[in-house]
């Protein structure tokens, strides 16, 4: 007997508009544990793009509609559809959505199944976490990278029983070891230039570092750049622009073939969801050099 099965996305990926291959191509790694599902589940796909469409591709079928961007909107295309489908299993994305998932348990038969993955989303502050509260009532199980990740959640009282929340990755990488030569004294940096990530931090380790290996080379491959200057400066005051290669931002694919052309891969967060970035690296064969997240 198949079992109906249903991936969950409510956050409208407003930067992809209604193109629907880039968000899916963009959401890849966390997808790609649906084609290890067992052979007898029926699977179904729920995004939130700016159009309607739907289509059933490689054995899957895909509805996208329109949502507005808010914890509390509910989107009552999806929810029509979700109930005519009558899955056993709802798996979404996201704890925030802990006001959608009352609702719809008050309309899904009382045997469909709720999972719910954590993508690094904060518990919510009173009065708002009274709706995280009362879903862990009916939420069945919980995915977290961790089980310190879930902390905050069962110090904060929304989650009460521990034995309903699983360990598993947010997301995997189908990146792998190309059997490159690579540059043993390159380091490799991916990430926001935030104070989260520290590049800072980093950056003046890698300069100590550089006292004792001359031929050492970091590249920082970034997308938000809030601390450009400040890292700009800092490589132009220590004299270390022969060593450090501030990339930028690349397009996701070309991040393998550099992952491979090094052996070290950099990275100074003080939090972490996951850490995806860290994952592909060493998907490619990277040593990491991280912090403890």
């Amino acid at each position: 007997m198949s079992i109906s099965f249903a991936d969950i996305s409510f956050a409208n990926s407003t930067e992809f508009g209604s193109d629907d291959e880039a968000a899916l191509q963009a959401h890849q790694s966390n997808l790609m544990y649906l084609d290890l599902l067992p052979t007898d589940y029926s699977i179904t796909v729920y995004k939130h793009l700016n159009c309607k469409k739907s289509y059933r591709k490689n054995n899957i079928q895909y509805y996208f509609n329109y949502r507005k961007n808010s914890n509390f909107f509910v989107p009552i295309n999806t929810f029509k559809t979700i109930l005519q489908n009558k899955h056993d299993i709802l798996f979404i994305h996201g704890l925030q959505y802990a006001f959608l998932v009352l609702i719809l348990k008050i309309l899904i038969p009382k045997t469909t199944k709720i999972y719910v993955q954590h993508h690094a989303e904060k518990p919510f502050a009173f009065p708002k976490h009274i709706f995280q509260k009362l879903a862990d009532k009916v939420i069945d199980k919980y995915f977290f990278v961790s089980q310190k990740q879930a902390l905050p959640y069962v110090k904060a009282g929304i989650i009460k029983n521990k034995i309903k929340i699983t360990e598993v990755m947010e997301g995997s990488t189908s990146f792998k070891d190309l059997n490159l030569k690579r540059n043993e004294n390159l380091f490799i940096w991916v990430g926001r230039l935030d104070t989260n990530k520290d590049p800072i931090t980093i950056l003046k380790a890698f300069e100590k570092y550089c006292k004792i290996n001359k031929h050492a080379e970091l590249e920082m491959v970034f997308n938000t750049s809030a601390l450009l200057f400040e890292v700009t400066n800092y490589i132009e005051s220590k004299h270390l622009s022969n060593q450090i290669k501030l990339i930028g931002e690349v397009i996701h694919n070309e991040l393998e073939s550099m992952y491979n052309q090094a052996t070290y891969f950099i990275l100074g967060s003080h939090y972490e969801g996951s850490g995806y970035a860290l994952a592909e690296a060493m998907a490619c064969g990277c040593i990491p050099v991280v912090t403890n997240i």
